[in-house]
C-alpha cells in the first residue's frame, strides 16, 4: 500500500481547521507577508500552535471517540512515549486497531502516521493537538475523521 506524504499545506490546513474550532481568529483570504522584515510582530498569518504538552503528561490511558462519515464510535489510547509520541489506538465497534508514531511536531501539534496492527481500517497519517486535558485530531486527507480523548 503506498504510503502518504504529508505536506506544508496539509499541516498549514489542519491548524487552520484547530483554530477555527477553538474560536480563534481565522483570516479568510490570504494577505501578502513581508518575509524580508524580521521582528516586524504584524502577526497576520495563522495563530501560533498551541504549547507543547509537558514532559510526561501525555503518557498513558485516554478514552474518547473516532468520528467518520459511518458515525461516532468509542475508542482508547494507550500512549506508551510522549516524545517522539507512540500510541496504540483501539476502536473496538470499528474492529480496527493501529499503532501510531509520530513524524513531526511544532508545538503541541504532532503528525503521527498510523499503521493497521488488526482489522479493515486504513494506514493513514494523523494530525493531533494537545492540550487541556485532551487529545484531539484528524485524517490528514479527510477533515471528517476525527478523535477526541481525555483522561478519565
Amino acid at each position: 500500500m503506498p504510503s502518504r506524504k504529508v505536506t506544508t499545506s496539509s499541516i498549514v490546513a489542519a491548524t487552520l481547521i484547530w483554530a477555527a474550532a477553538i474560536g480563534a481568529a481565522v483570516p479568510t483570504s490570504a494577505a501578502p507577508v513581508d518575509s524580508g522584515s524580521a521582528g516586524s510582530g504584524s502577526g497576520g498569518g495563522a495563530p501560533a500552535p498551541p504549547a507543547p504538552p509537558a514532559p510526561g503528561s501525555v503518557r498513558g490511558f485516554w478514552t474518547g471517540s473516532w468520528t467518520s462519515s459511518s458515525g461516532t464510535y468509542p475508542a482508547s489510547l494507550d500512549v506508551s512515549q510522549d516524545a517522539p509520541m507512540r500510541a496504540h489506538i483501539d476502536i473496538p465497534e470499528r474492529l480496527c486497531r493501529a499503532d501510531w508514531h509520530e513524524v513531526r511536531r511544532d508545538g503541541g501539534v504532532i503528525v503521527l502516521d498510523a499503521t493497521v496492527t488488526q482489522g479493515t481500517c486504513s494506514n493513514n497519517t494523523w494530525v493531533l493537538t494537545i492540550g487541556g486535558g485532551t487529545i484531539t485530531g484528524q485524517d490528514s486527507t479527510d477533515s471528517g475523521t476525527r478523535v477526541n480523548f481525555h483522561r478519565d
